[in-house]
């Protein structure tokens, strides 16, 4: 199953991590979590949710493409950049500022950002593409992009000035996630086949590491510090979601599921994310943290 946000290069080619690995401490079962499934959708993945509860995300429509969506209050709208062949909704702030990146037919891709109805294109200057990953309830914005094909590189976009992320003697480097204090989560490679993470917070990377796993990618950090993620490892084809909180790793895995990603955390310890059983890729709410 592919892992949210992590869209370098065009919207269909999309990074596969897989893993399974018993180092972190396993979360108690819940009983709180919610199938989300766009209707008549074959996959639905929840990307981002704020803290009213507001979630965005995508789904692979009949055509195999994908279209955003918003779910609020039980009902699902659809979100659309005009003009372009797909839309990748990835986050949404307390003030209800949606960002994501969008597929033109020609090829190029670009981040976005959706507030009081207007779309607005997100793009880092003379890069091939930009994507907009998160977002907090400043506004700031936190990303990916590329000078050159392969050179990734993350970014914030704050009071209108690009702030360019790179993990000390990285290759690429990404960021996804940003809370409302400005800090940061994303992930480094040292290899094409090493992959980390990192917080970046007043100035200073730290490297967050699930114990034991192959690779580590952070997706989202709350207010409170908590992070959420995938890790994986290699011996194996699934993903499996962490909680970082505290100091300690925690697995949370959906119930039931053969492959589980952690997308976003709100402020409240609602996690929203993607599961797949037989193939087919769900998205869910989960409303408390274990």
């Amino acid at each position: 199953m592919r892992i949210r946000g992590i869209h370098l290069g065009p919207l269909a080619v999309l990074l596969t991590f897989a893993g399974v690995l018993a180092a972190p401490a396993t979360a108690q079962a819940a009983t709180s979590w919610t199938t989300l499934d766009f209707p008549g959708a074959t996959a639905t993945y929840a990307n981002g949710i704020n803290s009213s509860g507001t979630i965005v995300g995508d789904y692979v429509n009949s055509n195999g493409t994908a279209d955003g969506f918003l779910f609020r209050h039980g009902t699902y709208t659809t979100l659309a950049m005009p003009g372009a062949s797909s839309t990748v909704p990835l986050a949404i702030s307390s003030r209800g500022e949606i960002v994501g990146s969008y597929l033109l037919p020609s090829g190029h891709q670009y981040g976005f950002v959706f507030s009081h109805g207007t779309y607005t294109t997100v793009n880092v200057s003379g890069s091939q593409f930009t994507n907009a990953d998160g977002v907090n309830s400043r506004g700031d914005i936190v990303g990916i992009y590329a000078l050159t094909k392969g050179a990734f590189l993350g970014f914030v976009l704050s009071n209108g000035t690009y702030t360019t992320l790179a993990f000390p003697n990285a290759i690429k480097t990404i960021g996804v996630g940003i809370n409302s204090w400005g800090a940061v989560v994303g992930s480094y490679w040292t290899t094409l086949s090493d992959v980390s993470g990192y917080l970046f917070s007043n100035g200073t990377y730290t490297t967050l590491a699930v114990p034991g796993a192959a690779g580590t990618v952070p997706m989202s950090i709350n207010s409170r510090g908590v992070v959420v993620g995938t890790y994986y490892n290699p011996s194996s084809i699934f993903n499996y979601g962490f909680v970082f909180r505290n100091g300690t790793y925690t697995t949370l895995n959906f119930p039931g599921a053969t492959d589980t990603q952690l997308n976003a955390i709100n402020n409240r310890g609602d996690i929203v994310g993607a599961y797949e059983v037989n193939g087919v890729a769900h998205g869910f709410v989960l409303t408390h943290t274990p």
